[in-house]
C-alpha cells in the first residue's frame, strides 16, 4: 500500500478539513455569498485539497522521507507556493465549470493565500506528530538496545572461558599436525580463526567490515571443505576501497541458514553469491543461494524457527528500524538481503 494510514489518523484529517469547510462557509455566508455559492465554493475546495493533498503527501513523506531538514525547509518552499498555485487554477476553472460565484477581482488573492495557510497549518501538524512519534520509536528502541547489551555481556562473560580455551587447545592440535597434512592444518587453523574473532566480536558494538568479511570467508571455507564440490561461492564486494563499523555476527546466522536448509538438503550443486557495497549513505548486503528454497511456506515464519535468523532480524529493526527482505530467487532457493548505514572505521 501507497498510504498505511490508521483509522483515527483518516478520521482526523477529515474532520479537521471539514471542521475549517464549516467556518469558511460561515464566513463566505456572512459576507456577499448566498449559501448556495457558499457551499458550491468550500466543497470544491475541499474536494482541490483532498486530491493534491496525495501527491505532496508522497514527495515529503515517501519519496524524500529520509533527507535532511534543509532539503524538506526546501521541498515546502517550493511545493507549497506550487500547491496553492495549482489549488487557484483548478478552484477558478471549477467554479466556471459549475457556474458557482468566486471572491474574484481585488479579493481573488483570498483563494492563493487560504490554501497556502491551509498547507502551512496542515503540514506542520503532520510533521510535529512525525516527529513525536520518532522520538517515542527511538526512547523504546534505546530501552531494548540496553537490554540486549546487557543480554550480550552476559552471554559473553559466561562464555569466555570455554572458547579460549577452545581455540588455545585447536591451536596446539595445528601445531603437532604433520606438515604433509596441510589441508587439515589450514582447516584447524581457520576453525580456531572462527572461535577468537566470534569471542572479540561478542565483546563490541560494532566490529571493523575488513574483520567481518574475513571471518566470513574463513567459515565458508570450512564450509566449502564439508561441502565440496556440491557448493560454490561467489564473493561481490564492492566498499570503495574503504573500511567501515558494522554490528558484528549479522551475516553468519544467514550463511549458516542457507547452509542448512539450501545446501544441506539439495541433490544438486548450489551456489551462495554474497554481495556486499557501499550504495549513497547506506551498506547493501545480499546473500542468495540456489538451494531447494521453502515451497510455499510464508517467508516471515523464517524468523520464528530457530534462533539465528530471528536474533538477527530483532537486531536490525532495533537498530536501524528495517530488517531483513526476502525473495526468491532464480530459478531457485531464496535472496535475503538487508541495509546498513555506512559508518567509516
Amino acid at each position: 500500500m501507497l498510504f498505511q494510514f490508521k483509522t483515527w489518523q483518516i478520521l482526523t484529517f477529515i474532520i479537521g478539513h471539514l471542521l475549517f469547510s464549516f467556518l469558511y462557509w460561515v464566513f463566505l455566508s456572512l459576507t456577499y455569498f448566498d449559501r448556495a455559492d457558499a457551499g458550491g465554493q468550500v466543497i470544491i475546495s475541499y474536494f482541490i485539497r483532498i486530491i493534491l493533498f496525495i501527491p505532496t503527501y508522497w514527495i515529503l513523506f515517501k519519496k524524500f522521507y529520509n533527507v535532511s531538514i534543509w532539503k524538506k525547509i526546501l521541498l515546502h518552499l517550493t511545493i507549497g507556493p506550487l500547491y496553492a498555485w495549482l489549488n487557484y487554477l483548478i478552484f477558478g476553472w471549477l467554479c466556471y465549470f459549475f457556474k458557482v460565484k468566486s471572491l474574484g477581482g481585488n479579493y481573488s488573492n483570498w483563494d492563493i493565500f487560504v490554501p497556502l495557510m491551509i498547507y502551512v497549518i496542515q503540514y506542520s501538524i503532520i510533521h510535529a506528530y512525525d516527529f513525536f512519534s520518532r522520538l517515542k520509536i527511538q526512547i523504546r528502541m534505546e530501552a531494548e538496545l540496553k537490554a540486549l547489551a546487557l543480554q550480550a555481556e552476559l552471554s559473553a562473560l559466561k562464555a569466555q572461558i570455554h572458547p579460549h580455551f577452545l581455540f588455545n587447545t585447536l591451536n596446539s592440535i595445528n601445531a603437532t599436525i604433520p606438515k604433509e597434512q596441510e589441508q587439515t592444518r589450514e582447516l584447524v587453523g581457520q576453525l580456531a580463526d572462527v572461535f577468537r574473532f566470534t569471542l572479540h566480536a561478542s565483546l563490541q558494538e560494532y566490529v571493523n567490515s575488513e574483520d567481518e568479511i574475513q571471518f566470513i570467508k574463513s567459515y565458508l571455507a570450512l564450509e566449502q571443505r564439508r561441502f565440496e564440490d556440491k557448493l560454490t561461492i561467489n564473493y561481490e564486494i564492492d566498499l570503495n576501497d574503504s573500511a567501515y563499523l558494522i554490528p558484528p555476527m549479522l551475516l553468519q546466522p544467514i550463511l549458516e541458514n542457507a547452509m542448512k536448509h539450501g545446501v544441506a538438503t539439495s541433490l544438486n550443486k548450489v551456489t551462495i553469491n554474497f554481495k556486499m557495497k557501499r550504495h549513497n549513505s547506506n551498506i547493501q548486503i545480499a546473500i542468495s543461494d540456489t538451494g531447494t528454497g521453502i515451497g510455499n511456506i510464508k517467508k516471515e515464519t523464517l524468523f520464528s524457527k530457530g534462533t539465528g535468523l530471528k536474533n538477527v532480524q530483532q537486531r536490525l529493526l532495533t537498530q536501524f528500524g528495517k530488517g531483513i527482505k526476502i525473495e526468491d530467487n532464480q530459478p531457485s532457493g531464496l535472496i535475503f538481503s538487508f541495509t546498513i548505514p555506512a559508518i567509516k572505521a
